[in-house]
């Protein structure tokens, strides 16, 4: 439900916004990742 929230405000506001949740979720992801390293 969260990302479907994401992906219509990111619509409804417009590309630089799509870009700032795109990198968001790409940092969310690396940082999980580095906690399953540890």
């Amino acid at each position: 439900m969260a990302t479907r929230m994401n992906v219509a405000n990111a619509k409804k506001l417009g590309s630089r916004h799509s870009k700032n949740i795109f990198t968001s979720i790409l940092s969310r992801r690396t940082f999980y990742i580095v906690l399953g390293n540890f």
